[in-house]
């Protein structure tokens, strides 16, 4: 069956834009739970998780942060043991400081579960951390040398990564990110730490990496590490992979320390509908939300992009006629889009209809003969009254009682 785009009933001003398959790196079990609002989950939940990731198509995640104690460091090594044991398609990744401490802990994750880690190696960039910390350049030079070559001698792949990067001058990231490239790193992460960036500064950033950092290293994998405090989560990571970034770290329904992270679901969905998401699964991806919402305890807003319980829904009564004009049709994916920007099917969802005040007659028809009722005049002009004077949307099940009566 032809596409919406290729019967001509949808034009898409992003239909000449060409993206090369991307990255996701899932930081939900470490960065994610620096969040203070949810639930710290079981070895058991977080193991569960990861097996959904891998059904989503998620590409690596960072699965903690073991130096932090013995505890810890004993769930990140049983998380790796199961993701080698279940041959998943996930790559194990797990953060350390400029440490040799945090260095020996990643090494003992690698040895005890038998499986390749890569080491995301961090030290801050910007001048107000090193103002703060009282930091000079040789020593936070010594620190790199020191765990990364610790950390390849013992078979761990690099990604070195500054904090605060986007608060950081061109010339100290020109400068910190070739030493370490010149050391054996082989992939660097730009790290929007306080949700600081503009979409034009992220822009602005990946072009210094490409034409300056990475020039003589092509071969590099660029990442970015997008935080959420001026809402520019989604966007950011999409401007940086248009710019030429490989990877984007993102976190499950954009948990994080303050306003979040860059939020999964909106940007794999983004991916998908800009060719960026070869061999992912978004199907899965409403169960891989609602089961995070669950062992980390918290709500996922109704409105939320993507997994809200009314984003695919109306109960406007031109949009539900449309609709059921649509699906009477039988297109289904017409009838989830034409009025959706994004069709619920990617997820494996459909657009729903209520019956609310803005309703007309056919809001009423389909929800009657969705439950199998034949929709009469009586039974329409019952039901739209009740929403009108009730000046509220009903559910289903109050519909079906009042045409019942």
């Amino acid at each position: 069956m032809e596409t919406l785009e290729e019967l001509g009933l949808i034009y898409n001003w992003d239909k000449k834009r060409v993206i090369n398959n991307k990255k996701i790196l899932d930081t939900s079990l470490r960065d994610g739970l620096q969040d203070p609002s949810i639930r710290q989950p079981s070895l058991e939940e977080k193991i569960k998780l990861i097996d959904l990731m891998d059904s989503v198509g998620v590409d690596a995640a960072d699965i903690g942060f073991p130096v932090n104690s013995k505890s810890h460091k004993n769930e990140v090594i049983e998380t790796a043991k199961h993701i080698k044991e279940k041959n998943l398609g996930i790559e194990v990744c797990v953060l350390a400081r400029t440490q040799k401490k945090d260095i020996e802990a990643a090494i003992e994750v690698s040895q005890k579960a038998q499986i390749p880690v890569e080491v995301i190696t961090i030290v801050g960039s910007s001048k107000v951390r090193h103002f703060v910390e009282n930091w000079n350049l040789d020593q936070v030079k010594k620190w790199i040398k020191e765990c990364i070559t610790l950390a390849l001698k013992n078979n761990l792949e690099v990604n070195f990564l500054t904090e605060d990067g986007t608060r950081t001058e061109p010339g100290m990231l020109t400068d910190l990110y070739k030493y370490a490239i010149d050391l054996g790193a082989s992939k660097v992460t730009i790290a929007d730490t306080v949700g600081f960036a503009t979409p034009y500064a992220t822009k602005k950033i990946i072009e210094l990496f490409k034409k300056d950092i990475l020039k003589k290293n092509k071969d590099i994998t660029l990442d970015w590490h997008g935080h959420n405090d001026r809402d520019f989560g989604t966007i950011n990571a999409l401007e940086a992979f248009e710019s030429g970034a490989d990877r984007a770290h993102v976190c499950i329904l954009g948990i994080g320390e303050r306003a979040g992270n860059t939020a999964m679901e909106p940007l794999l969905v983004n991916m998908k509908m800009m060719g960026m998401a070869n061999g992912k699964n978004l199907r899965e991806l409403p169960q891989l939300s609602m089961y995070a919402s669950n062992i980390f305890n918290i709500n996922i807003p109704q409105n939320m992009p993507i997994v809200g319980e009314y984003v695919h829904t109306t109960s406007v009564g031109i949009h539900a006629s449309a609709i059921l004009k649509a699906r009477n049709m039988y297109r289904e994916d017409l009838a989830n889009t034409v009025y959706s920007g994004v069709n619920p099917q990617y997820v494996g969802l459909k657009t729903e209809i209520f019956v609310g005040p803005l309703s007309g007659r056919a809001n009423v028809i389909y929800v009657l003969r969705k439950h199998g009722i034949e929709p009469t005049e009586e039974k329409i002009e019952k039901v739209l009254k009740h929403a009108s004077s009730k000046n509220v949307v009903l559910k289903d099940d109050e519909v079906l009682l009042i045409t019942k009566d």
